[in-house]
């Protein structure tokens, strides 16, 4: 979703910072596919807010399947503020600039917002993913530890 930013790791030790991902940018990051094992840990490098959206929802709704999005909150979202989330989302991520508005609104109704604090892991690597993440605010650390294969990234 958002683009990872060219900041390359020092190290080459275990856990080494391969980059560094910050809101509004495409991140295009296969640790971060809703539905892939994940191939890096994301750990956050400031106090950071993310979107995390569930893949059966997200997925779904992508592909315009028919299907019951999660309240959030208990008691549902006024169309004010889902409106408010989709005119958010569309400046904060590329990625929702492409779907249509119907998609983009539901979207916005399964949100739901995460805040992370400074080294406070998201994800880590080798873990199912469950979620797709948009970063709202702050950055997150790519981190790769060593395996007998080469891993993509990018």
């Amino acid at each position: 979703m958002h683009k990872l930013l060219s900041q390359k790791s020092e190290g080459a030790g275990i856990g080494a910072v391969l980059k560094v991902a910050a809101a509004a940018n495409r991140f295009k990051q296969a640790a971060v596919r809703a539905e892939n094992v994940r191939t890096a840990k994301l750990q956050a490098a400031f106090d950071s807010k993310l979107q995390a959206m569930k893949n059966d929802k997200t997925w779904k709704l992508l592909n315009r399947m028919k299907l019951e999005c999660a309240k959030v909150p208990e008691d549902g979202r006024e169309e004010a503020e889902v409106l408010d989330l989709a005119v958010l989302c569309h400046l904060l991520s590329p990625f929702f600039v492409e779907q249509p508005l119907k998609t983009k609104m539901e979207l916005c109704k399964t949100v739901k917002y995460v805040q992370y604090r400074a080294g406070q892991v998201i994800c880590k690597q080798g873990e199912m993913g469950d979620c797709f993440h948009v970063i709202a605010t702050g950055k997150v650390d790519v981190l790769v530890r060593h395996v007998p294969h080469d891993i993509p990234v990018g």
